[in-house]
C-alpha cells in the first residue's frame, strides 16, 4: 500500500492526530477603520491616565486584550485592557493582530453579554500559535497556589534570611489594567465607558 493513504487512513481513524491548521499571520489594524479609532482613543487615554506598558531592556512589555461581544441591548461591544502577564492564556484568542506597530501584539477574544471572555473548544496546536507571538512580551505568572516571597529589610543587616522572608501583599484599587469598554452606536461612532 501507498505510505501516504496509510498515513491518511490513520488520520481518519483518529489513530495519528491531524496537523494542526495553519495560523494565519497578525496583520495591523486598519486606518481609518471603526476599530482603529477605537484603539487610537484608548492608547490617548492611557497617556493622560498615565498608564501603558512596562519599560524593559528586551523592550515594552505588554500586549492588549480585546473581548468583542454584544450588551444585552444589542450594541457591539469592545472591552479593550493591558495585559503584562501571562494571564491571557485561561481563555484562547479568536484571532491576533497588531497595533501600531510589529511590537505591539492585539489579541481578541468572543465575549458574553458582561464582556467576559468565553472558553472555546480549539486545536492543541492553536494555543502555542499564540504564544510563539507573544513570546516574551509578557511576564509569567506564579503557579496557582503559590506565594511570591521577599525578604525583610532586617535580613539584609543581619544576614538571617531563614526567619525573616514574608510572603509579598499585592493591594489594587481602581482600574489596573486600563479596561475600557467601547460601544458602537447605530451612526458609526463609538461611546467609551472606563471601568472603575
Amino acid at each position: 500500500m501507498n505510505k501516504y493513504l496509510v498515513a491518511l487512513l490513520l488520520v481518519g481513524l483518529g489513530v495519528v492526530p491531524a496537523p494542526a491548521q495553519d495560523f494565519a499571520p497578525p496583520t495591523r489594524l486598519q486606518e481609518g477603520t471603526l476599530l482603529w479609532q477605537i484603539f487610537k482613543r484608548y492608547t490617548e487615554t492611557l497617556r493622560y491616565q498615565n498608564l501603558g506598558f512596562v519599560p524593559s531592556q528586551r523592550g515594552p512589555m505588554g500586549i492588549y486584550l480585546v473581548t468583542e461581544y454584544r450588551n444585552a441591548t444589542g450594541q457591539d461591544c469592545y472591552r479593550i485592557e493591558i495585559c503584562l502577564d501571562d494571564r491571557w492564556k485561561q481563555h484562547v484568542p479568536t484571532r491576533a493582530s497588531y497595533w501600531n506597530s510589529n511590537s505591539e501584539v492585539v489579541l481578541f477574544f468572543e465575549g458574553n453579554l458582561q464582556g467576559q471572555p468565553q472558553r472555546r473548544t480549539t486545536q492543541p496546536d492553536e494555543l502555542r500559535c499564540f504564544e510563539r507571538l507573544v513570546g516574551d512580551r509578557v511576564f509569567l505568572l506564579p503557579p496557582v497556589g503559590r506565594e511570591l516571597w521577599t525578604s525583610h529589610p532586617d535580613s539584609i543587616r543581619t544576614g538571617n534570611w531563614n526567619e525573616s522572608w514574608r510572603p509579598t501583599q499585592t493591594d489594587y484599587t481602581g482600574n489596573p489594567y486600563g479596561a475600557a469598554v467601547f460601544e458602537r452606536q447605530p451612526d458609526g461612532t463609538f461611546s467609551m465607558l472606563i471601568e472603575s
